[in-house]
């Protein structure tokens, strides 16, 4: 994988620190290389020329303010993300009061434009690529470390395949998608919901993991059942794809879809609390519900999870 360096050559710090950079990248064996970074002005003349205004935020080309942000946060999150982004990223990077959202410092257009030629880049070698700016040594040694493990990873297995039992899965998009109904956002595109194809993409995956029907090799398959409940489980797995086995992090709720569709960031440090094995259960009465199981999907279930509860 090719590795590109953000320097500004102007730039006595930029300058050291990216040949620093560039000697650490290439004694990891990695393909790097120093790209100029384009200035601010230069940037700022960029986008006047092309007529566009760039945002942090913007929903169907809408500008967005804290008030707009806001209404896409669950108001249980609000006061998390405002501290720990709002503030610290969003108003710090970006004027804030008559203009709210608009670009402020030619250096930030700068450096989204460098990052921008940097992706035109990527694009047109056909290949994903690594991009470095100001990073400290040690999280670009991390961040090699991370990448070299799946780059050897991949030489073995190309796919990991995660499959969840239909009644849980399927009941957790329910709800996501009650919630976000009940804000009034449309939720066609956004939860994939319960749509036929979902149910045929859940058997191609149910075959998969069977190895039945296949058409992935090289691939390691995760019973999200048994990953959940199980440390054994997951201790064999992580023998199995060649990593230390550890748990750290097991009992977090990730912050991306806020949290469990259930129970949001309730359980966040105590996630193995969470009946996630029982959400079937919120619709066990509902006959609209029952009824995308059909029987395939249902016999599918019972041989890989032993679940059959309708």
């Amino acid at each position: 994988m090719k590795a590109f360096i953000i320097y500004l050559p102007d730039r006595e710090h930029s300058v050291k620190h990216s040949a620093y950079m560039l000697e650490t990248l290439t004694g990891y064996g990695i393909d790097a290389n120093l790209f100029e970074g384009i200035k601010g002005d230069d940037a700022v003349r960029l986008a006047a020329k092309s007529k566009k205004t760039l945002y942090p935020f913007s929903i169907k080309n809408q500008k967005l303010g804290e008030r707009e942000i806001k209404e896409y946060i669950r108001p249980e999150l609000w006061e998390e993300f405002k501290k720990e982004f709002h503030h610290t990223v969003y108003r710090r990077q970006y004027i804030g009061q008559e203009d709210i959202g608009k670009l402020s410092r030619p250096g930030v257009v700068g450096c989204f434009y460098s990052h921008y030629a940097l992706w035109n880049k990527c694009i047109e070698l056909g290949e994903p690529i690594m991009i470095f700016e100001d990073e400290k040594i040690e999280q670009v040694i991390e961040a090699i470390s991370r990448i070299k493990f799946f780059y050897d990873l991949e030489e073995n297995y190309k796919y990991i395949v995660v499959i969840r039992d239909p009644y849980n899965l399927f009941a957790s998009r329910a709800k996501k998608e009650e919630d976000l109904k009940s804000v009034g956002k449309n939720t066609t595109s956004m939860v994939g919901n319960l749509t036929s194809e979902a149910i045929e993409l859940w058997k191609e995956l149910a075959y998969e993991y069977l190895d039945n029907k296949s058409i992935l090799k090289n691939k390691i398959c995760v019973n999200y059942n048994l990953w959940s409940s199980c440390k054994k489980y997951r201790q064999k797995l992580a023998k199995k794809i060649g990593i230390y086995f550890t748990d750290e992090g097991f009992r977090e709720v990730p912050v991306f879809g806020n949290g469990s569709s259930f129970d949001f960031m309730k359980y966040n440090g105590n996630a193995q609390n969470m009946k996630i094995h029982e959400r079937y259960k919120e619709y066990s009465n509902c006959s609209w519900f029952k009824s995308i199981f059909d029987k395939e999907t249902k016999e599918l279930s019972q041989h890989i999870f032993k679940i059959s509860p309708f």
